[in-house]
């Protein structure tokens, strides 16, 4: 699954939008395919280096997942199939 957007501020050296740490995550979309990745939270993102807000988070995930229609099975279908939502 692909890992939580707001730990890419703690894994990478740059700032917004941490972009060091794409291409471990198009790995893992390579690896796992856009039926196995979700959108996952830990809100309220305690010990975060910095304030992360959804907003900001949702723009790189339509960055890194520019496909519409992959975007909504990430953030919408695939987390209601695999946990039964």
């Amino acid at each position: 699954m692909l890992e939580r957007l707001r730990d890419l501020a703690k894994w990478s050296h740059l700032p917004h939008p941490y972009k060091d740490t794409w291409p471990f995550v198009q790995a893992l979309a390579d690896a796992f395919g856009p039926d196995s990745l979700v959108w996952a939270s830990d809100w309220p993102f305690l010990r975060a280096p910095g304030r992360i807000d959804y907003g900001p988070l949702q723009a790189l995930a339509a960055q890194l997942l520019p496909d519409p229609q992959v975007r909504h099975a990430v953030m919408w279908e695939n987390p209601r199939r695999l946990f039964g939502f």
